[in-house]
């Protein structure tokens, strides 16, 4: 026959194991601690037809590179600190014109629109209606 200190201590080693088991294994639902790299996406929503230049900033740690999204694209970018302006020529229609190079995806990214030149260079007075968004 056990004794009781035998019992209580069996028990004890039963709940701890199982308590153990139930902390560890599947970590579905959070997020590694680990960076992502990758790219995120600049779009313009413009209110007119094509464009000819758009400059706009991009806020957020450690941008790696930038590159036109559009082929014949001409592209200038200066990073100080967390901000790169970026400005661009060639033709711009409403959807991708950047692509954006970061060592973590999750990151807080935003882009303000600085400004905004038709086709003729002529400079857009009201930017109000334009949207620049940036995402994967």
């Amino acid at each position: 026959m056990r004794s009781l200190f035998e019992s209580v201590r069996a028990a004890s080693v039963l709940i701890a194991v199982t308590a153990l088991a139930a902390c560890g294994g599947d970590d579905a639902g959070t997020e590694p601690d680990e960076p992502t790299p990758g790219f995120l996406t600049v779009a313009l929503e413009t209110p007119n037809g094509t464009e000819g230049a758009v400059l706009f900033r991009i806020i957020g740690p450690s941008i790696e590179e930038v590159t036109a999204y559009a082929d014949g694209a001409i592209m200038e970018s200066r990073t100080a600190g967390s901000t790169t302006t970026v400005a661009l020529f060639g033709a711009f229609d409403s959807g991708p014109i950047a692509r954006v190079a970061v060592p973590d995806t999750r990151a807080s990214y935003t882009v303000q629109l600085q400004q905004v030149a038709a086709s003729d260079n002529a400079l857009r007075a009201d930017l109000q209606s334009y949207a620049l968004s940036i995402g994967e």
